[in-house]
């Protein structure tokens, strides 16, 4: 797993690995400094984003607690934007888990 940080230590970046179809990119991970060994690898889910824009987007959608950021970096820009996502059932098996 790649947790969120506002000040990640990996930078994600559209690659073309195979020549068969160049509209087709795979995700890389790069590291944006020297890594610490045992240090946990992170990104910034939302790196396009102004701090004030997710501030503003946490108040009109209300309960701002679910939304903040615990990233705990100098450069933590506080709020996570809100992403809606839909439950799909096929996803789900008697176990609770995927497949």
């Amino acid at each position: 797993f790649i947790n969120h940080s506002c000040d990640p230590n990996l930078q994600a970046i559209g690659v073309q690995v195979e020549k068969i179809d160049p509209s087709i990119h795979r995700i890389a991970l790069f590291s944006v400094r020297r890594i610490k060994k045992g240090e946990e690898l992170t990104l910034n889910y939302f790196v396009n984003m102004s701090k004030e824009s997710l501030k503003v987007q946490g108040e009109m959608i209300g309960d701002i607690k679910k939304r903040r950021c615990r990233c705990g970096t100098a450069k933590c820009m506080q709020y996570l934007p809100f992403i809606e996502v839909e439950h799909d059932d096929r996803i789900d098996n008697d176990d609770g888990g995927p497949f």
